[in-house]
């Protein structure tokens, strides 16, 4: 029996894909495969854990994640989930299920994960010969688990027992080579076609291997282009005149193959499968439920989550050019980033982040090193160079237009015009609203341009003051207006009414828990059809 401790990972989906050696689908039924687990509170999911889909069982792991955040304990900061492997000797025999259960118990015992404060894990028997233990590391009481140190000796001392005592052949290292080997790195392959799988699921696994092929870390395409930028960077050095242009043939390359990356993320993302599941990631990306805008109070209905992969941004210095360039994240890291010092850079087939010019190495160190600790301290994943690696963490707070964004929540849940008019008071009061503030804002701008007495500051600072009198004046002005006729109306909102939870005597719905009416059906109207294009002439 060959033991072998995988990676550490933040999220369950990648091991338990691992595990299963296939694409997998969130209605994937994993049934007999589960041979043992920790104790199991049914209430995760609808009946019992023989009938949970997969993702159930990566709700259930995911769990401690967010009922203790802050897990105190060895390697605090270290990823949670934890992954084991053992397989056999091909020429052992094949193991009954409550054999399986055995290892499975006695692995956990000896990894630290089943002591009297026992860790959520699952084992999972899906290949011949092989076991998968896959278990969070934040126990029950909120600290993590205390494995025995060192861990692959006590798991190896542990796998001859279960061998001496279930009569296996005994693992022998030979020539003085590790127990265990890393399998190779399989090609991806389309999945088998199943009869019993449902549409959503055979998309849910195309998705899957377009976001195998599209990975910007281990995917095949990506590690073309690498390729393809090196060559280029190597040819812009000759000398010679063909060098520069066969370089700049090569970049161009490398972006269209940055292209089909972005294609295929967008295919995958427009599959019914990601459509109808917008809230949890394909099973080739990490899983973790989208944030919604950081705001006091409650969140739109219409608020569209964001992609997994958003989650994950690179930070590393530009081997071309020598800057520190940030890439990938959604808006939120984006503001993190700006916040830290970072200038956003928009082109028409890339978008990323760059420290300003003209700072020294300490000093582009030192903020990408606070970039890193700010992104990682609100569960970011940051690929960053060694030199921007820390184990600091900032505490994040709300930022200042948070509470300006509370106000447009306050008008989408107003039920009386009374409600709308107190929202928009706070940003047309005349002596410290929103737009009073701004102004002022605009105001020490143009003074601190026209004190720099340059030609262009000058200049700067007059589109400023028309900025200010000739676009914010009007603004502020019709906001004032609205929100005074909406004072005087004094008017419940007409598709908006605080629910009493009650429902009548003479409703026909058996089921339904208040008597408020069914929302609106949207405007159907039919467009008008295209109109069909003028027949084209000869071109010169």
């Amino acid at each position: 029996m060959i033991p072998y401790i995988h990676e550490a990972e933040s999220f369950p989906s990648i091991s338990l894909s691992a595990a299963l050696d296939r694409p997998v689908a969130e209605q994937d039924v994993l049934g007999d495969l589960v041979v043992a687990s920790a104790p199991v509170d049914c209430s995760v999911a609808e009946g019992g854990p023989k009938e949970w889909m997969f993702a159930d069982w990566e709700e259930y792991l995911r769990t401690p994640q967010s009922l203790h955040p802050y897990a105190a304990g060895p390697n605090a900061n270290a990823p949670e989930i934890f992954h084991l492997a053992v397989r056999l000797h091909p020429a052992d025999r094949d193991l009954r299920r409550p054999e399986w259960a055995e290892i499975a118990q006695r692995l956990t015992r000896a990894t630290g994960l089943a002591d009297e404060h026992t860790c959520r894990w699952v084992a999972l028997q899906a290949r011949p010969g092989r076991l998968d233990v896959i278990a969070n590391l934040i126990r029950d009481d909120g600290a993590r688990a205390r494995q025995p140190y060192p861990l692959v000796r006590a798991l190896v001392e542990e796998c001859r027992r279960i061998e001496a005592d279930l009569g296996l052949a005994p693992a022998q290292p030979q020539g003085g080579r590790p127990l265990t080997v890393r399998p190779p790195a399989q090609r991806p392959v389309l999945p088998r076609p199943v009869t019993e799988q449902s549409p959503p699921a055979v998309a849910a696994q195309l998705a899957t291997l377009m976001c195998q092929l599209a990975d910007e870390t281990h995917g095949p395409i990506a590690s073309v282009r690498g390729l393809v930028e090196q060559a280029a960077h190597r040819l812009e050095e000759l000398p010679h005149s063909y060098g520069p242009a066969a370089g700049h043939r090569l970049e161009w390359i490398a972006r269209r193959l940055y292209g089909i990356q972005q294609d295929l993320k967008a295919a995958a993302a427009d599959l019914p499968a990601a459509n109808e599941h917008a809230t949890h990631a394909p099973a080739c990306l990490p899983h973790r439920t989208p944030r919604p805008r950081a705001v006091p109070g409650e969140h739109s209905e219409k608020a569209v989550p964001l992609a997994i992969a958003d989650r994950y941004l690179t930070l590393q210095r530009d081997v071309h050019s020598g800057e520190v360039l940030a890439r990938g994240g959604d808006p939120e890291a984006h503001s993190i980033l700006q916040r830290t010092g970072f200038i956003p850079v928009v082109r028409v087939h890339e978008h990323y982040h760059r420290l300003p010019t003209g700072l020294d190495k300490a000093e582009e160190k030192r903020l990408a090193t606070r970039a890193v600790a700010r992104l990682r301290t609100v569960r970011y994943h940051v690929a960053c160079d060694a030199a921007f690696e820390t184990e600091r963490r900032e505490a994040h707070y709300l930022p200042l237009g948070a509470s300006v964004a509370h106000q447009g929540e306050r008008i989408r849940q107003a039920t009386t015009t009374e409600e709308g008019a107190d929202a928009l008071t706070e940003l047309t009061a005349a002596h410290d609203g929103v737009l009073a503030a701004l102004d002022d804002v605009l105001a020490a701008t143009i003074e601190f341009h026209l004190s720099l007495g340059g030609p262009t500051d000058i200049a700067t600072a007059g589109r400023l003051r028309h900025l200010s009198e000739g676009h914010l004046d009007v603004i502020r002005a019709d906001l004032a207006a609205i929100r005074a006729d909406l004072a005087d109306r004094h008017k419940p909102h007409p598709q908006r009414s605080v629910c009493s939870a009650e429902v009548g005597p003479n409703e026909r719905e058996a089921s339904a828990v208040c008597g408020c009416p069914p929302p609106p059906l949207p405007n159907t109207a039919s467009s008008p059809p295209p109109t069909a294009p003028a027949p084209a002439g000869r071109r010169r």
